[in-house]
């Protein structure tokens, strides 16, 4: 009986390490997505200004006969 509850102890003991590790990490990925997701915005937005200057540098060029 005692060794059954010294092996429980020991595996919560792991567990409980295993959960912070995890929430860490956790933590770690939510911010690194908060990040990724800020430069895809600004990527977009550079990708949307590149577009319009280059639509409007094709709407001045003469037309082909």
């Amino acid at each position: 009986m005692e060794a059954e509850l010294t092996q429980l102890e020991a595996r919560l003991a792991e567990l409980i390490d295993a959960y912070k590790s995890l929430r860490m990490e956790n933590s770690e990925l939510t911010a690194r997505v908060k990040t990724l997701q800020l430069e895809n915005q600004r990527g977009a937005e550079k990708l949307a200004r590149a577009v319009t200057q280059i639509e409007s540098i094709l709407a001045r060029l003469p037309e082909e006969e």
